[in-house]
């Protein structure tokens, strides 16, 4: 008769342990996923220098400055992802429209909001 021993025990609590952790870290992961896409593309912004930070002032203690300075690019991430919400929620309705110009610029004619409008309606 095979007795697998406390050693394979431990082994095994080890392995489930082990998946347990990072079975917890996914689902932890995708709970915060909003934030966790929020932080990315701030770090982008900090990283890529297109902001320049104001001087600096004696009287400001470095922690306030990296506060605000995080607090900032924080912000504008938010910014960032509230146009890709817009540009989400809005391709549907934009695509039609955009398709329709498409035609009737390749077939020569002038293209504005009066011109869509009369392709629209079935108008010449």
């Amino acid at each position: 008769m095979y007795n697998p021993g406390p050693d394979a025990a431990m082994k095994h609590r080890k392995i489930l342990a082990a998946l347990l952790f990072i079975l917890v870290l996914l689902a932890a992961s995708y709970l915060g996923r909003g934030d966790l896409i929020r932080l990315y593309i701030a770090n982008r912004i900090r990283r890529s220098h297109t902001f320049i930070p104001p001087p600096l002032l004696t009287t400001e203690s470095a922690w306030s400055r990296h506060q605000d300075h995080a607090e900032f690019y924080w912000d504008f991430a938010g910014f960032i992802l509230a146009r890709q919400e817009r540009v989400k929620k809005f391709e549907p309705i934009l695509s039609p429209s955009l398709q329709r110009s498409t035609v009737v610029n390749r077939q020569g004619k002038e293209c504005s909001i009066r011109c869509t409008s009369i392709e629209r309606s079935g108008g010449g």
